[in-house]
């Protein structure tokens, strides 16, 4: 027998609503009006869950519950989709207007703090509304409105989006990309390409950061900013995690052999929901014994998306330091990641983000917080990388502010495998580039 309430909230869950909209749709065709369904996300709920607990969360999402249903009108239904998901069926709307009005109610209902077990909880909502056509199905309505939130989510969280033509064209394009995405990584289409960390007093490259680039048939080389995040929802994740972990091993334990690379390291970026996989440390482990890389030469880039969640990814992130892996915190001092969080989890480098430096050569109080950041990096016992150096008169700042290692345009751009195989033939392929950055004394 297939269930169709929820357990927690006593609230309908979504095979119910899905039934339930099918035929609302009917009826709406039968009385030319429209259907309506909104899909509701509480925002930053997980903190709720971690500060408080399971149970306190648990009472929180059976008020918003309560809530929802004094919010929405007195036939129509709401659902508990999933952990801090519902959604209200509108049976037989008039406009979309109609729709909007009540999201507006909801929003402001769950505005209202929460007072239970000596804690006021403040709770806030996003959420997308669509409305039905002539042709709607119960899943195209639940995707529409899951894909106006998705939207609102992205334009800043604690409001509604209502899903239109510009959505839905979106909707197309994304899924052309997403099939796009299968043939690049199963063509060889989408590859790594590097920039390498440099020596700012040597030209010695101490590491490359490897960036997934995919050669689209039609638009040319695509940076990850336009294809990742669809990757990500669409399940593709792992698999261009795998190709960039076999690929950039590869390549750098060829550069390597060469006895005046052979310290040279790694850095590769790892995502929340790629550090979420069971076998992440086997595989990882495996690969980097097979292509003959030392787990040392391997540095993980930690994002926003991953100190966010750090609660979660504490354990695995502290199993890859055990090994000796190094962890390098990205986008230092521009994130939003709390800095008391580096006080009970460690990491080992700080990357300097390119905002800072590109704004020290236009004077102001990035050089002074620059230099503020190295001395946190040194009170922490981690090292210091600069990202973003375009301007000599940058790297110069850094060099007296004790920054050593950095990479930018100034130094190399971002190249794909073949190139950076022509500079590491050479012993010291960046030394012209930072020679100017300390300048011999002519000789008398």
């Amino acid at each position: 027998m297939i269930a169709l309430l929820d357990d927690l909230t006593g609230l309908c869950n979504r095979v119910s609503i899905l039934l339930e909209t099918g035929r609302a749709l009917d009826r709406a065709s039968r009385l030319e009006r429209s259907v309506s369904i909104l899909v509701v996300d509480l925002d930053r709920f997980s903190l709720v869950s971690e500060s408080l607990g399971s149970a306190a969360s648990d009472r929180l999402l059976q008020v918003v519950a309560d809530r929802l249903v004094k919010a929405a009108r007195g036939h129509d239904l709401v659902a508990r989709l999933e952990w801090d998901r519902f959604a209200v069926l509108l049976d037989l709307v008039g406009d979309s207007q109609e729709a909007i009005g009540v999201a507006a109610r909801i929003l402001s209902a769950l505005r209202e703090p929460v007072e239970f077990e000596g804690h006021t909880v403040r709770t806030d909502a996003t959420i997308g509304v669509a409305m039905s056509r002539a042709d709607s199905t119960a899943s195209d309505l639940m995707d529409e409105a899951t894909a106006a939130l998705t939207r609102a989510k992205l334009d800043g969280r604690g409001r509604w989006e209502m899903y239109d033509e510009a959505l839905r064209m979106e909707a197309i394009s994304r899924m052309r990309i997403e099939t796009d995405l299968r043939t690049g990584i199963d063509t060889g289409a989408i590859r790594p390409w590097y920039q390498p960390i440099v020596d700012l007093h040597t030209g010695a490259p101490t590491a490359v950061e490897a960036f997934v680039r995919w050669h689209h048939p039609e638009h040319g080389v695509l940076p990850p900013a336009a294809f990742f995040a669809i990757a990500e929802r669409a399940g593709l994740g792992g698999d261009l995690w795998d190709l960039m972990l076999d690929a950039t091993l590869a390549a750098v334990a060829g550069w390597r052999t060469k006895a005046e690379h052979r310290n040279l390291g790694l850095v590769l970026i790892l995502s929340s929901s790629q550090i979420g996989q069971p076998q992440l440390m086997q595989h990882l482990l495996e690969r980097l014994d097979h292509h003959g890389v030392p787990t040392t030469a391997l540095t993980i880039d930690i994002r926003d998306d991953v100190m966010a969640q750090l609660r979660r990814n504490h354990a695995v992130l502290t199993e890859l330091r055990k090994v000796g892996v190094r962890l390098a915190l990205d986008d230092f001092g521009t994130g939003a990641m709390p800095i008391q969080s580096l006080r009970f989890f460690p990491v080992d480098e700080l990357k300097i983000d390119s905002s800072l430096t590109s704004g020290m050569s236009q004077g102001g109080t990035d050089a002074g917080l620059v230099l503020a950041l190295v001395h946190m990096a040194e009170a922490l016992g981690a090292s210091v990388v600069a990202e973003g150096v375009e301007r000599l008169s940058v790297a110069r700042q850094l060099a007296t502010l004790g920054v050593t290692r950095a990479q930018g345009h100034l130094l190399c751009p971002v190249l794909p495998k073949g190139d950076m195989d022509r500079l590491f033939s050479h012993e010291r392929p960046f030394e012209t580039a930072v020679a100017h950055i300390f300048p011999r004394p002519r000789a008398q």
